[in-house]
């Protein structure tokens, strides 16, 4: 079974899907009639108008099938809204596609399908107009014009509901747009900000068709527990005693700490609280007698990021509230707390304004006799200001930078760096930072570039949440960043030497001995990929005979910091093994992290030369020694006399052959010797050798071969010789 394709542009398929608000709604008699008269046009059992969402086909109107969906995985519409043409499937029984889905294998046994997608004035198909039948079949031409007329009515149907939708949408659309509109310009005009939460207040009665309400600052005890501070309230005084209250206590605020009550319900919970019949809802906590009558009630608590900074409540609307309400208001709920916070903060600043002015002055003097520079900037008019040392960085004064603007900033830096750091404003006014952080380079006066790192905050914001003035330092860092670069092209270079060594080089986490990093050297005779030798642990490319002498040399690193020489074998991938040379360290990292840093040799060629040259000394040990010790034994023979007397020319000359034979046999033995001397074994007897005689062996030795050359060797007389 193939499973439908997702559309490239599912996202905005569906967008366009939900916004007709036709998923999971009554049938219609429009579209009823529609599938009727495809199913008697066609005569086929079923025809449906299909729906296709996220996980499902929906059906808004079926005829033939009792089913009111299907999973989109195995639906045959999911494969139709893919393209704009029919799409038909005349034999699904043989088509690879559908042979074993489950709406064919089973119920409702589908074999001929047919699909006019649902297409959309901006191209997205919502689904389709479609008809199946459990026998084979084919369309023809008049047919496929047929079902795509029928498609186009269901299409036109829904853009009919959707216009009438959109039509009554608009209009409470731009009542609220109003509501918020003249809130927001009350707030900024209006220097009393209880008398614009007034305003607000009966723009929202009126728009919401109710009697009473209010708006109220929810705040917290010393004890944690939340309560109710009104900005604006209806006057629903019953009595003289109701009245004086209202006009002694509205004006500044009233409190409500009382949480056994609809809207206490609304502040504990966080949730809307709709009760349309109060008298019977348990939530009630009763009302003081002669209060007027409640009827219904809604309550919605208002949040500021994840804050609850306010609640509304509003009461007897004909035909009570209900959630899409509570959607309704949504944008002017979030104005609301905007507002509030606001109020907030502009309640704070006026009550610390004093107290903050000495505390700012002392603030600036202190920074202006720091080497950070300070800058101020209204992020709505671009207006800046800058101290003196901001200005010494970059080698000017403040009166040769004037006019100062945030214009000033952008053509000092370097046009590489501004997307990086208008990235991170714009994260920063969104609430995703904290604060707002750069080093960026900006040029000096004589032409060379600075490093300055840039850390600053929104610390006021306009009353439709847009920042306002935003504050922060500005230091040179350029020395800083020089060392940095030099550290890093350093370690570059280290980098380099690592991977370029002709030598294996590994680094090990120092308590798993996992592998942390290693060159290509090292990997080259494993015959392993570097992520599999970096996944194995130590003891995946050790021997387990090597286990003792492994402890071993711990212990010495533990003492030490060090470790080897050590001669081991590694293990290669095909399980084959070579020989290789260690030496370690401890080193660590930046972190402070233990690690092990090693370099690791591979002998084998080492080892093969050693064995060549043991090969070669057993060879002269056993291939020469042997025929020359009886060819010098023969020739002893002759010269002592065996054969007889022999001529004196000839007696001369076996006497030298017997001599040198002599000296070849020494020759090999000193060869041998050379072992003994490397492997540390050689034994040596120290005895005084008179040097004349040695010299007179050695001219001997050595004429019989100058002669061939026609050389006379001759020993001369010391100076003090007579």
């Amino acid at each position: 079974m193939e499973i439908p394709a997702i559309p490239r542009v599912e996202q905005q398929r569906l967008r366009a899907l939900h916004d007709l608000q036709l998923l999971d709604t009554p049938a219609e008699e429009r579209f009823d009639r529609l599938t009727r008269l495809a199913r008697q046009i066609f005569s086929v059992p079923i025809a449906l108008v299909s729906l296709v969402d996220e996980q499902r086909q929906w059906f808004k109107s079926s005829q033939g099938l009792d089913a009111c969906e299907t999973g989109r995985d195995v639906s045959f519409c999911g494969h139709a809204i893919l393209g704009r043409e029919i799409f038909e499937v005349c034999d699904a029984s043989q088509d690879p596609r559908f042979a074993d889905n489950p709406l064919v294998t089973g119920a409702p046994h589908i074999r001929f399908y047919a699909g006019a997608p649902l297409v959309t004035g901006d191209g997205y198909g919502l689904g389709t107009l479609c008809i199946i039948d459990s026998q084979p079949r084919q369309l023809n031409a008049d047919e496929r014009r047929a079902l795509r007329d029928l498609a186009d009515i269901v299409v036109s149907e829904m853009l009919q509901i959707e216009q009438c939708k959109q039509s009554r949408d608009l209009k409470a659309a731009r009542q609220l747009a109003e509501v918020i509109a003249r809130a927001q310009s009350q707030f900024i005009h209006e220097s009393d900000r209880r008398r614009a939460f007034d305003k607000l207040l009966t723009d929202i009665l009126d728009l919401t068709a109710s009697e009473y309400g209010f708006i109220g600052e929810v705040l917290l005890t010393d004890e944690g527990a939340h309560y109710l501070k009104t900005y604006a309230i209806t006057n629903i005084a019953w009595n003289d005693e109701t009245r004086a209250f209202y006009e002694a206590n509205a004006p500044r605020g009233m409190e409500f700490s009382n949480l056994n009550t609809l809207f206490g319900v609304a502040l504990t919970s966080g949730e809307p609280v709709i009760a349309n019949d109060p008298y019977h809802d348990s939530r009630r906590g009763g009302l003081p007698a002669g209060h007027p009558a409640l009827n219904a009630f809604l309550g919605i608590p208002i949040h500021h990021g994840n804050e609850l900074v306010a609640m509304l409540g509003i009461a007897n609307r004909d035909g009570g509230y209900d959630q899409d309400l509570v959607g309704y208001l949504s944008p002017l709920l979030t104005t609301i707390g905007q507002l509030v916070v606001a109020a907030q903060v502009q309640q704070r600043q006026h009550e610390d304004a004093e107290r903050l002015s000495a505390s700012e002055q002392r603030l600036a003097s202190v920074i202006e006799g720091t080497h950070i520079g300070t800058w101020e900037w209204n992020v709505q008019t671009g207006d800046t200001v800058f101290n003196q040392r901001w200005a010494e960085i970059v080698g000017y004064t403040l009166d040769e930078l004037a006019p100062i603007s945030i214009k000033t900033w952008m053509d000092l830096a370097h046009p590489e760096d501004l997307d990086r750091s208008g990235g991170l404003l714009e994260q920063h006014f969104a609430g995703e930072l904290e604060f707002y952080d750069c080093v960026a380079r900006m040029r000096h006066k004589d032409g060379h570039w600075v490093w300055v790192h840039d850390r600053g905050r929104v610390v006021s914001w306009t009353v439709d949440g847009k920042p306002l003035l935003m504050s922060g330092t500005h230091a040179d860092v350029t020395d800083q960043k020089q060392a940095e670069q030099a550290l890093q092209a350093s370690e570059a270079r280290l980098r380099g030497l690592f991977e370029l060594s002709p030598i294996g080089i590994a680094l090990n986490d120092y308590e798993s001995g996992a592998f942390v990093d290693l060159n290509q050297a090292l990997l080259e005779p494993t015959g392993y990929s570097r992520d599999e030798f970096i996944a194995l642990s130590y003891w995946e490319i050790t021997p387990r005979e090597y286990e003792l002498q492994e402890k071993q040399q711990l212990e010495s690193m533990e003492k030490t910091g060090r470790y080897g020489p050590y001669e081991k074998e590694y293990i290669r991938k095909d399980g084959s093994r070579y020989p290789v040379l260690l030496n370690g360290m401890v080193v660590y990292d930046s972190n402070g992290r233990k690690l092990i840093w090693s370099i690791i040799e591979d002998i084998s060629e080492r080892k093969r030369i050693d064995r060549m040259k043991n090969e070669f000394i057993s060879t002269v040990s056993h291939e020469l020694r042997t025929p020359l010790t009886a060819i010098s034994g023969a020739l002893g023979l002759v010269v002592g006399g065996a054969a007889g007397d022999l001529p004196e020319k000839m007696q001369e000359m076996l006497e030298i052959a017997h001599k040198n034979s002599q000296r070849l046999g020494i020759l090999i033995n000193d060869l041998l010797d050379m072992e003994k001397l490397v492997a540390g074994k050689m034994r040596f007897e120290m005895q005084l050798q008179a040097l004349q005689p040695l010299l007179e062996q050695a001219i001997q030795d050595n004429q019989t071969y100058a002669d061939s050359f026609c050389v006379q060797l001759c020993l001369g007389q010391s100076a003090g010789d007579t």
